[in-house]
C-alpha cells in the first residue's frame, strides 16, 4: 500500500487510517510511500478486498486472523514469524504457501482453501497444522516441518506418504487423514517423533486402507525395528504398496 492509494499525504493520517481499518499497534510508512506493520495482533477477516495484502508486516507478536478473504490469492506480505495463531482459512483462491510465515507459535489453519500442494508450509508449528478440505495431491515438494500439535489432512487427493517421516520430522499428536484415496507408501508414519497415532474414516468400505493403517498405529513409536514388523504383517495380508516408507 502506498500513501497514494488512501489519499493521505501526511505520517499521521497513514497511521489512522491502517489504526482505524486493520486494528494494528505500531505502523512505519517507508521513504517510497509504502506502509510496513509492527503489531500485536491482526484482524482482516474478510477485510482485503484485493489479492493480497494492503502492507508488508515485519513482526506480529500476536496472532494474524485473515480468514474468509475470497480474492485472496497470495501471502505476500507475512511476517517470517508470528507469535500468536496463523488463521487463513476459507480463501478459495489461495492455491499456494509461499511467502507465509516460516515459523508459527500458536496453530497455523489454511482449512478450506485452494491448495494444490505442501510446498513453503511452515517449517515450526507450535500448535495444530490444520490444510483439511483443499486439492493437495502429492507431499512429493512438501517442506520439511516440526508440528507440536496435530495435523489435520482431511479431505485431500493424496494416494501416497512417500517418506511422510522426512517430511514431518515431529508431530506431538493425530494426523487425520480421512477422506484421502491413500494407495500406498504408508510405513514412514511410524518414525515420526510424538506421533501418537493416524486417524482414517471409521466407515471406510477401503478394507485394504483399514487394515493398512491398524497394523501402523500397532507399531508407532516402536521406530525402525517397529517398521519391519509392520512391513512383514501388511506383506502377510498382502498390502504389498502400503508396505513401503
Amino acid at each position: 500500500m502506498r500513501l497514494n492509494e488512501i489519499n493521505s499525504s501526511t505520517y499521521e493520517e497513514v497511521v489512522a487510517w491502517v489504526k482505524k481499518n486493520y486494528y494494528t499497534d505500531e505502523i512505519k510508512v517507508n521513504p517510497d510511500g509504502t506502509v510496513r506493520v509492527v503489531l500485536k495482533n491482526l484482524y482482516l477477516s474478510n477485510k482485503i478486498k484485493g489479492d493480497s495484502l494492503p502492507f508488508v508486516i515485519t513482526e506480529c507478536e500476536g496472532s494474524i486472523r485473515m480468514h474468509s478473504n475470497h480474492m485472496l490469492s497470495t501471502l505476500k506480505g507475512c511476517p517470517l514469524h508470528v507469535k500468536g495463531d496463523f488463521d487463513v482459512d476459507h480463501c478459495l483462491k489461495l492455491t499456494s504457501l509461499e511467502h507465509a510465515p516460516r515459523t508459527v507459535d500458536g496453530d497455523a489453519t489454511f482449512f478450506k482453501c485452494g491448495l494444490t500442494s505442501l510446498k513453503w508450509v511452515p517449517s515450526f508449528v507450535g500448535g495444530g497444522l490444520d490444510v483439511a478440505s483443499n486439492k493437495i495431491t502429492s507431499i512429493d515438494d512438501m517442506t520439511e516441518t516440526t508440528i507440536l500439535g496435530g495435523w489435520d489432512l482431511k479431505k485431500n487427493q493424496i494416494k501416497s506418504f512417500h517418506n511422510i517421516h522426512k517430511k514431518v520430522t515431529r508431530c506431538n499428536g493425530l494426523i487425520l487423514i480421512d477422506r484421502n484415496p491413500v494407495e500406498s507408501h504408508v510405513l514412514g508414519f511410524i518414525l515420526i517423533e510424538g506421533l501418537e497415532g493416524v486417524s482414517v474414516d471409521e466407515d471406510l468400505t477401503n478394507e485394504p486402507v483399514q487394515q493398512a493403517f491398524e497394523i501402523v498405529n500397532k507399531y508407532i513409536g516402536k521406530g525402525k525395528s517397529g517398521v519391519i514388523e509392520a512391513q512383514e504383517e501388511m506383506l502377510d495380508l498382502g498390502l504389498d504398496d502400503f508396505a513401503q516408507l
